[in-house]
């Protein structure tokens, strides 16, 4: 149901999503977590560093 609303534009009327602005997040939770990392699935064990690096993506048209 959450694939039907993210590409239906509505994942932000999701009950399933917790969204946070942030340059820096760490996530603490117990046992392993199936993520995606770089479009990779990874597990990640306890704890999730993400930080953002500003201008780090260039796009060209």
């Amino acid at each position: 149901m959450i694939g039907i609303k993210l590409f239906s534009k509505k994942i932000h009327t999701s009950i399933s999503l917790q969204s946070e602005k942030g340059k820096h997040m760490e996530i603490e939770f117990n046992g392993e977590l199936p993520v995606h990392f770089d479009g990779e699935p990874i597990t990640a064990k306890n704890k999730l560093s993400i930080s953002v690096t500003p201008l780090a993506l260039k796009i060209v048209c």
